[in-house]
Protein backbone atom coordinates (compact mmCIF):
# COMPACT_ATOMS: atom_id res chain seq x y z
CA UNK A 1 0.00 0.00 0.00
CA UNK A 2 1.04 3.44 -1.04
CA UNK A 3 1.40 5.82 1.33
CA UNK A 4 -0.67 9.02 -0.29
CA UNK A 5 0.66 12.39 1.98
CA UNK A 6 -0.21 10.94 5.34
CA UNK A 7 1.81 12.78 7.63
CA UNK A 8 2.43 10.80 11.04
CA UNK A 9 2.80 13.56 13.08
CA UNK A 10 3.64 13.89 16.57
CA UNK A 11 2.77 17.77 16.67
CA UNK A 12 4.65 19.75 19.62
CA UNK A 13 1.86 22.68 20.93
CA UNK A 14 4.84 23.64 18.99
CA UNK A 15 3.37 21.80 16.17
CA UNK A 16 4.81 21.03 12.92
CA UNK A 17 5.56 22.11 8.87
CA UNK A 18 5.36 19.49 6.46
CA UNK A 19 8.19 18.47 4.45
CA UNK A 20 8.95 15.88 1.86
CA UNK A 21 10.63 12.78 1.97
CA UNK A 22 10.78 9.90 -0.18
CA UNK A 23 7.50 11.45 -1.72
CA UNK A 24 6.06 11.28 1.62
CA UNK A 25 5.09 14.61 3.79
CA UNK A 26 6.29 14.24 7.23
CA UNK A 27 5.96 17.24 10.24
CA UNK A 28 9.17 18.93 11.93
CA UNK A 29 8.74 20.60 15.05
CA UNK A 30 7.50 24.75 14.66
CA UNK A 31 5.97 26.81 17.73
CA UNK A 32 2.52 28.12 17.65
CA UNK A 33 0.73 29.66 20.57
CA UNK A 34 -2.71 27.99 20.94
CA UNK A 35 -5.82 29.37 19.45
CA UNK A 36 -9.00 30.54 21.53
CA UNK A 37 -11.58 28.05 21.88
CA UNK A 38 -15.07 27.94 19.99
CA UNK A 39 -18.63 26.42 21.15
CA UNK A 40 -19.98 23.20 19.36
CA UNK A 41 -22.93 24.00 16.78
CA UNK A 42 -25.81 21.21 15.42
CA UNK A 43 -27.84 21.75 12.29
CA UNK A 44 -31.32 20.50 12.35
CA UNK A 45 -30.12 17.89 9.70
CA UNK A 46 -27.15 16.50 11.37
CA UNK A 47 -29.98 14.61 13.87
CA UNK A 48 -30.91 11.34 12.24
CA UNK A 49 -31.84 8.11 13.09
CA UNK A 50 -29.14 6.19 14.64
CA UNK A 51 -26.74 8.62 15.30
CA UNK A 52 -25.37 9.92 18.88
CA UNK A 53 -24.28 13.62 19.48
CA UNK A 54 -23.66 12.59 22.35
CA UNK A 55 -20.72 10.71 24.22
CA UNK A 56 -23.68 7.83 25.71
CA UNK A 57 -22.56 6.22 28.83
CA UNK A 58 -19.84 3.25 28.68
CA UNK A 59 -19.83 0.18 29.21
CA UNK A 60 -16.61 -0.34 30.79
CA UNK A 61 -15.02 2.48 33.38
CA UNK A 62 -11.43 1.48 32.00
CA UNK A 63 -8.88 3.26 29.91
CA UNK A 64 -10.64 3.60 26.10
CA UNK A 65 -10.85 4.99 22.77
CA UNK A 66 -14.00 6.94 21.91
CA UNK A 67 -14.32 7.16 18.04
CA UNK A 68 -16.00 10.42 16.92
CA UNK A 69 -17.23 11.31 13.43
CA UNK A 70 -16.57 15.13 12.82
CA UNK A 71 -17.06 17.73 10.07
CA UNK A 72 -16.52 21.34 9.88
CA UNK A 73 -19.34 24.12 9.47
CA UNK A 74 -20.16 23.46 6.19
CA UNK A 75 -18.54 20.18 5.76
CA UNK A 76 -20.95 17.42 3.91
CA UNK A 77 -22.55 14.64 6.05
CA UNK A 78 -21.53 11.16 4.23
CA UNK A 79 -23.39 9.29 7.21
CA UNK A 80 -19.95 7.59 7.93
CA UNK A 81 -21.18 6.58 11.74
CA UNK A 82 -24.20 5.50 10.89
CA UNK A 83 -23.71 3.31 7.26
CA UNK A 84 -21.39 1.51 8.81
CA UNK A 85 -18.36 2.76 6.96
CA UNK A 86 -16.55 3.79 10.10
CA UNK A 87 -17.25 1.00 12.35
CA UNK A 88 -16.31 -1.27 9.89
CA UNK A 89 -12.89 0.86 9.61
CA UNK A 90 -12.39 0.22 13.47
CA UNK A 91 -13.06 -3.49 13.14
CA UNK A 92 -10.55 -3.59 10.48
CA UNK A 93 -7.75 -1.91 12.27
CA UNK A 94 -8.53 -3.96 15.43
CA UNK A 95 -8.56 -7.52 13.52
CA UNK A 96 -5.58 -6.29 12.25
CA UNK A 97 -3.92 -5.86 15.81
CA UNK A 98 -5.42 -8.45 17.28
CA UNK A 99 -3.09 -10.89 14.87
CA UNK A 100 0.06 -8.92 15.09
CA UNK A 101 -0.26 -9.17 18.82
CA UNK A 102 -1.00 -12.62 19.57
CA UNK A 103 -4.88 -12.03 20.42
CA UNK A 104 -4.84 -8.25 21.78
CA UNK A 105 -6.89 -5.43 20.53
CA UNK A 106 -7.54 -2.26 21.88
CA UNK A 107 -10.48 -1.15 24.44
CA UNK A 108 -12.91 0.75 22.30
CA UNK A 109 -15.71 2.76 24.16
CA UNK A 110 -18.81 0.63 23.71
CA UNK A 111 -22.27 1.72 24.56
CA UNK A 112 -24.42 -1.67 25.21
CA UNK A 113 -22.41 -3.81 23.61
CA UNK A 114 -22.35 -2.11 20.27
CA UNK A 115 -18.95 0.88 19.27
CA UNK A 116 -20.20 4.07 20.60
CA UNK A 117 -19.36 6.90 17.90
CA UNK A 118 -20.37 10.45 18.40
CA UNK A 119 -21.30 12.99 15.49
CA UNK A 120 -20.06 16.61 16.16
CA UNK A 121 -20.08 19.53 14.25
CA UNK A 122 -17.24 22.15 14.51
CA UNK A 123 -18.08 25.89 15.03
CA UNK A 124 -15.81 26.65 12.19
CA UNK A 125 -15.88 26.42 8.48
CA UNK A 126 -13.19 23.89 6.34
CA UNK A 127 -11.40 26.69 4.85
CA UNK A 128 -10.84 28.47 8.37
CA UNK A 129 -9.65 25.07 9.70
CA UNK A 130 -7.65 24.51 6.81
CA UNK A 131 -6.18 28.06 7.26
CA UNK A 132 -4.29 26.43 10.59
CA UNK A 133 -2.40 24.52 8.10
CA UNK A 134 -0.19 22.05 10.29
CA UNK A 135 -2.42 22.68 13.38
CA UNK A 136 -5.68 21.16 12.15
CA UNK A 137 -5.52 18.33 14.70
CA UNK A 138 -4.69 20.99 17.42
CA UNK A 139 -7.66 23.12 16.51
CA UNK A 140 -10.23 20.05 16.66
CA UNK A 141 -9.14 18.80 19.95
CA UNK A 142 -10.15 22.70 20.98
CA UNK A 143 -13.63 22.15 20.09
CA UNK A 144 -13.93 18.85 21.19
CA UNK A 145 -12.22 19.79 24.81
CA UNK A 146 -14.86 22.94 25.02
CA UNK A 147 -17.77 20.63 24.46
CA UNK A 148 -16.47 18.31 27.24
CA UNK A 149 -15.09 15.79 24.67
CA UNK A 150 -11.66 15.23 27.28
CA UNK A 151 -12.48 12.44 29.59
CA UNK A 152 -9.14 11.68 31.47
CA UNK A 153 -9.23 7.99 30.13
CA UNK A 154 -10.37 8.06 26.74
CA UNK A 155 -8.57 8.89 23.79
CA UNK A 156 -10.40 10.49 21.08
CA UNK A 157 -10.08 8.64 17.46
CA UNK A 158 -11.62 11.17 14.84
CA UNK A 159 -12.61 10.94 11.55
CA UNK A 160 -12.67 13.79 10.31
CA UNK A 161 -14.34 14.90 6.94
CA UNK A 162 -12.73 18.16 6.26
CA UNK A 163 -9.79 19.16 4.67
CA UNK A 164 -5.95 19.95 5.28
CA UNK A 165 -3.27 21.16 2.93
CA UNK A 166 -0.48 19.40 5.02
CA UNK A 167 -1.48 16.01 5.32
CA UNK A 168 -3.85 12.94 5.81
CA UNK A 169 -3.68 12.51 9.06
CA UNK A 170 -2.15 13.75 12.74
CA UNK A 171 -2.24 12.39 16.65
CA UNK A 172 -0.28 13.95 19.68
CA UNK A 173 2.96 12.22 21.04
CA UNK A 174 2.95 12.61 24.61
CA UNK A 175 5.25 13.83 26.56
CA UNK A 176 6.65 16.12 24.05
CA UNK A 177 2.95 17.25 22.90
CA UNK A 178 0.29 15.48 25.61
CA UNK A 179 -2.96 15.73 23.97
CA UNK A 180 -6.22 13.58 23.31
CA UNK A 181 -6.90 13.61 19.36
CA UNK A 182 -6.23 11.21 16.77
CA UNK A 183 -7.13 12.47 13.21
CA UNK A 184 -7.83 11.15 10.20
CA UNK A 185 -8.50 14.41 7.43
CA UNK A 186 -10.16 12.58 4.85
CA UNK A 187 -10.49 15.37 2.44
CA UNK A 188 -6.91 16.28 2.93
CA UNK A 189 -4.50 17.59 0.02
CA UNK A 190 -1.17 17.56 1.33
CA UNK A 191 1.40 18.95 -1.23
CA UNK A 192 3.23 16.58 -3.71
CA UNK A 193 0.86 13.40 -3.04
CA UNK A 194 -2.67 12.63 -4.14
CA UNK A 195 -5.43 13.68 -2.31
CA UNK A 196 -6.07 11.92 0.99
CA UNK A 197 -9.98 10.81 -0.29
CA UNK A 198 -8.70 8.90 -3.27
CA UNK A 199 -7.81 6.19 -0.47
CA UNK A 200 -10.99 4.24 0.54
CA UNK A 201 -12.27 3.13 3.50
CA UNK A 202 -12.06 -0.24 4.38
CA UNK A 203 -15.03 -2.83 2.82
CA UNK A 204 -13.85 -5.19 5.18
CA UNK A 205 -12.55 -6.19 8.38
CA UNK A 206 -10.42 -8.48 6.48
CA UNK A 207 -8.92 -5.52 4.20
CA UNK A 208 -7.21 -2.80 6.22
CA UNK A 209 -5.89 0.00 3.94
CA UNK A 210 -4.29 3.21 4.41
CA UNK A 211 -7.12 4.76 7.02
CA UNK A 212 -6.93 2.24 9.29
CA UNK A 213 -3.54 1.70 9.07
CA UNK A 214 -3.40 5.52 9.35
CA UNK A 215 -5.90 5.78 12.08
CA UNK A 216 -3.63 3.04 14.45
CA UNK A 217 -0.67 4.97 13.34
CA UNK A 218 -1.91 7.95 15.09
CA UNK A 219 -3.66 6.42 17.88
CA UNK A 220 -0.34 5.03 19.11
CA UNK A 221 1.35 8.45 18.81
CA UNK A 222 -0.89 9.46 21.05
CA UNK A 223 -0.17 6.73 23.57
CA UNK A 224 3.29 7.91 23.24
CA UNK A 225 4.49 5.36 20.89
CA UNK A 226 7.61 5.17 19.52
CA UNK A 227 9.52 6.78 22.51
CA UNK A 228 12.64 8.44 21.97
CA UNK A 229 15.00 5.52 24.20
CA UNK A 230 14.17 2.99 20.92
CA UNK A 231 16.77 1.90 19.66
CA UNK A 232 15.33 2.71 15.67
CA UNK A 233 13.34 5.82 16.59
CA UNK A 234 13.74 8.88 14.12
CA UNK A 235 11.80 11.67 12.97
CA UNK A 236 9.25 12.39 16.75
CA UNK A 237 7.52 9.24 16.58
CA UNK A 238 8.46 7.12 14.25
CA UNK A 239 11.00 3.88 13.62
CA UNK A 240 13.40 3.74 10.26
CA UNK A 241 14.41 0.22 10.23
CA UNK A 242 11.47 -1.24 8.10
CA UNK A 243 8.83 0.07 5.77
CA UNK A 244 6.80 -2.34 6.61
CA UNK A 245 6.45 -1.18 10.08
CA UNK A 246 3.10 0.50 11.08
CA UNK A 247 5.19 3.64 12.94
CA UNK A 248 7.81 3.61 10.31
CA UNK A 249 9.14 7.25 8.28
CA UNK A 250 11.89 7.81 5.88
CA UNK A 251 12.71 7.75 2.90
CA UNK A 252 11.40 5.01 1.31
CA UNK A 253 7.37 3.88 0.51
CA UNK A 254 5.39 3.03 3.52
CA UNK A 255 3.59 -0.60 3.18
CA UNK A 256 2.72 -1.18 6.44
CA UNK A 257 2.24 -4.86 7.29
CA UNK A 258 4.06 -5.36 10.30
CA UNK A 259 3.83 -4.05 14.37
CA UNK A 260 7.23 -3.26 15.26
CA UNK A 261 9.32 -5.33 13.11
CA UNK A 262 12.19 -6.74 14.82
CA UNK A 263 9.81 -6.75 17.98
CA UNK A 264 12.53 -4.19 19.44
CA UNK A 265 11.42 -0.96 19.50
CA UNK A 266 7.77 -0.09 21.14
CA UNK A 267 6.27 -3.91 21.29
CA UNK A 268 7.63 -6.31 23.37
CA UNK A 269 10.69 -5.21 23.56
CA UNK A 270 11.64 -5.41 26.80
CA UNK A 271 13.91 -2.71 27.19
CA UNK A 272 13.75 -1.73 30.60
CA UNK A 273 12.12 2.28 31.23
CA UNK A 274 11.08 2.56 27.86
CA UNK A 275 7.27 2.62 26.79
CA UNK A 276 6.06 -0.79 25.54
CA UNK A 277 2.55 -0.95 23.94
CA UNK A 278 2.42 -4.78 25.81
CA UNK A 279 1.68 -2.80 28.91
CA UNK A 280 -0.42 -0.26 27.30
CA UNK A 281 -3.84 -0.09 29.63
CA UNK A 282 -5.12 0.59 26.25
CA UNK A 283 -4.71 -2.50 25.04
CA UNK A 284 -6.86 -5.84 25.79
CA UNK A 285 -7.49 -9.30 25.30
CA UNK A 286 -9.85 -10.56 22.57
CA UNK A 287 -12.94 -12.32 24.28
Amino acid sequence: MREKGFAPLGLLVVSLIAVVIGGVAYLQFKSKLKSSKSTQITNKQDTVLGRSLTDRPDDSLDPQIHVMYVLPKDGVDESLDTNGKIAGSVAAFQKWLANQTGGKHLRVDLYQGTLDTTFFRLNRTDETMKSYKEFVRDEIEVELKAASFNHPNKIYAVYYGGGSDYACGGGAWPPTLPGIVSAQYLKGTPPNAPACETNPIASSEDSPGYWEFGMLHEILHTMGVVATCAPNHVLEGHVSDDPRDLMYAGALEWDPSVLDAGRDDYFNQRKAGCLDLTMSAYLVSSD
